[in-house]
């Protein structure tokens, strides 16, 4: 029976997909970001630099590359040289930070994983890096896609990542079939939602039919998530209104400090699912969060 409606709901998602067609979708504008939520932001900014890490980095070490990249996309983590992470020896080969010895270490299984590149090309295309997009694309081509050292699983770089650094043409002829059918969950629907947006970026700031009824699905499946609703209403209507309330709510983001473990049990809130995530860790000490995951979904909102 379950195997039964799940097949049904998988045949209901595909119809809505193709019904929604293949054309390009423009980015929306949107209004002015809410005068509060500019000063929270400015705030966060100014207090974060003593969250980092020592090189300026945020977040877990051995996930650092991506989200110092969006951090830095989003006009933190100022200190951070995104581009430490890169081999000098063998350009084109990318770290999980500006130290390159989490696989050695016992940090990470990998060297560097899909949902790293998603962060590196956000930092890349965002800075108009057509070079450094060049240098992953024949550094993957000489090494077959294999991006480092562990499981194919983590470092085989598939061809939705693999069409961001090759060029413009490549992600306008790219086919809509690596949607995932019914929708991820948890870091999966994450590194969808930011390889929507990167697709978008490159393409000039359109997505197409088919991603935005998928942005529509994951931001109705996780509705507090601030991310996935700027992402959805950046390319349907530009009505930044719901996100802009998660952004201002003082449960999650308080408005004189940047938040602890006591407003959130994560360190970067948007590639969790509810409820666990949203809710304060139960041994909650004031440990604190860099604040990148709010400068981020503030950026795709507003932009700068």
């Amino acid at each position: 029976m379950i195997s039964t409606i799940r097949k049904l709901q998988t045949v209901a998602c595909l119809a809505g997909f193709i019904l929604a067609g293949c054309g390009k979708v423009s980015e929306k504008p949107s209004p002015s970001i809410p005068e509060q939520l500019a000063a929270k932001v400015a705030l966060y900014k100014k207090l974060q630099p003593p969250l980092l890490d020592a090189y300026g980095w945020a977040s877990d070490k051995c996930d650092s590359v991506l989200i110092t990249s969006l951090c830095k996309v989003a006009g933190g983590c100022q200190k951070a040289n995104v581009y430490d992470a890169e081999s000098v020896e063998e350009p084109g080969r990318w770290y999980r930070h500006a130290v390159h010895d989490c696989f050695e270490a016992g940090g990470a299984a990998s060297d560097i994983s899909k949902d790293m590149f998603a962060g590196i090309g956000t930092f890349l295309v965002a800075r108009g890096d057509i070079a450094g997009r060049k240098r992953v694309a024949e550094y993957g081509a000489a090494n077959d896609w294999i991006m480092g050292r562990g499981p194919l699983a983590r470092t085989y770089l598939t061809p939705p990542l693999r069409w961001i650094f090759s060029d413009v043409m490549a992600v306008n002829q790219a086919p809509d079939d690596w949607i995932p059918i019914p929708t991820n969950t948890g870091y999966r629907a994450h590194l969808d939602v930011l390889s929507i947006l990167l697709r978008g970026m490159v393409r000039g700031n359109k997505t197409t039919e088919i991603e935005l009824q998928y942005l529509k699905a994951q931001a109705a499946r996780v509705p507090n998530n601030a991310l996935f609703l700027a992402a959805y209403h950046k390319y349907a209507d530009g009505d930044q209104s719901r996100a802009a309330a998660i952004l201002l709510d003082e449960r999650w983001f308080p408005a004189d400090r940047i938040p602890d473990n006591r407003n959130y049990c994560t360190d970067y809130l948007w590639s969790r699912d509810e409820p666990h995530d949203v809710d304060p860790c139960d041994d909650a000490h004031a440990e604190k969060i860099d604040g990148s995951d709010f400068l981020f979904a503030a950026w795709v909102a507003y932009g700068n």
